[in-house]
């Protein structure tokens, strides 16, 4: 979009009008841009690689007021965690 991101896009809905739900319909599938989005205020996540199920989920749930994140950004989160946990056992950063 000219002239503002997707991110700036959400704070300023989100501002605005803080009881709509934003579901992001993306082709990104990186979880910092699904924490980014859902940190300025969006309500859900799907990827455009989800199939048409998950997407008619997640707008259901999004308008019924739950958040929704896509399955494979939900895997993406428990394997960071447990990656980072590990690396805490190990005195080390699981990045290295």
């Amino acid at each position: 979009m000219p002239g503002i991101s997707g991110i700036e896009l959400i704070k300023l809905i989100h501002t605005k009008h803080a009881k709509l739900p934003i579901l992001i319909f993306s082709m990104r599938h990186v979880l910092q841009s699904a924490q980014k989005a859902l940190q300025a205020g969006a309500t859900g996540f799907v990827t455009k690689g989800s199939g048409p199920n998950t997407l008619i989920s997640a707008i259901k749930m999004v308008a019924a007021g739950e958040r929704f994140l896509d399955v494979e950004l939900l895997d993406m989160i428990m394997l960071e965690k447990k990656s980072s946990q590990f690396a805490g056992e190990q005195g080390t950063s699981y990045r290295t």
